[in-house]
């Protein structure tokens, strides 16, 4: 896909071993409309990179209405829905959360918040492929600056 192409570009120059993780989906993977995009997408960007690895830190037990469909966006209760999977980051020097939508932030939020409580002494970086603004006009009061 294009967004691993791009993942890869942007990865492949990290100079520190870092574990790549994605913002789970909505859908636990029990669910028939699971979708495990992310997934794939990190699998391919790291395809024979040594330095990043993907690695799965969030699940989620029971679905949830996603985001973009008028689920919940604050990120506590985001994160109290997923199970944290207790990754061994023991040999890594960062960790890459990726998104496919950056709608509000929540979720990425959720993301970091969440591995902060298990880990708390590692750089964490984001990277979004795509964003959505809520808001049709957020550079509406934007004229003053």
């Amino acid at each position: 896909t294009t967004f691993s192409i791009e993942l890869r570009s942007i990865i492949s120059k990290l100079k520190v071993k870092t574990a790549l993780t994605w913002i789970p989906s909505s859908k636990a993977k029990d669910d028939p409309e699971y979708d495990d995009r992310l997934y794939r997408v990190a699998k391919i960007a790291c395809h024979g990179l040594e330095k990043v690895i993907p690695m799965e830190f969030f699940s989620l037990e029971e679905s949830v209405t996603s985001l973009h469909d008028g689920g919940i966006r604050n990120p506590e209760t985001i994160s109290g829905k997923w199970k944290y999977c207790c990754p061994d980051t023991i040999n890594f020097s960062g960790i890459c959360i990726i998104d496919d939508v950056l709608t509000t932030g929540a979720s990425m939020r959720a993301a970091m918040d969440k591995i902060r409580l298990h880990i708390c002494d590692l750089p964490i970086i984001g990277i979004v492929w795509a964003l959505a603004i809520d808001d049709p006009n957020p550079f509406e009061d934007a004229a003053d600056i």
